[in-house]
């Protein structure tokens, strides 16, 4: 099992030529919890994805990782953000034996890029 992360607020950021702007990536076998989560004002030029998250991401250290230790992703916010020369919105992968829930992303402005990065 994974540790856990809450209870986080992170406010007038700048993320230059990333390759996303917020990522949240977990796996079942990984257990643990990523909630309530409170993210705004960010100003994100140059990325592939403004969001990635990811329920499959599949990198586990031992072979014999616990199939029902499902992580528990909710309370998710992201708010007043503005992105140029995106080469994708996001990658949203839940998980579907335990869904995502109450993720909310508002007051988004996305600016795709002419020449996309490669994903």
């Amino acid at each position: 099992m994974s540790g856990g992360i809450q209870d986080v607020r992170a406010e007038d950021i700048t993320a230059i030529n990333t390759q996303s702007g917020i990522r949240i990536k977990t796996a079942i076998g990984r257990g643990a919890y990523v909630k309530d989560i409170y993210v705004r004002r960010m100003t994100l030029p140059t990325m592939k994805w403004v969001f990635l998250m990811s329920g499959s991401y599949n990198q586990h250290l031992d072979t014999n990782f616990d199939p029902k230790a499902i992580p528990e992703i909710k309370r998710i916010n992201y708010r007043d953000i503005v992105t140029t020369n995106v080469t994708s919105a996001a990658r949203l992968e839940g998980i579907a034996q335990d869904r995502f829930t109450g993720i909310c992303i508002s007051n988004v402005t996305i600016s795709l890029s002419k020449t996309p990065k490669k994903l």
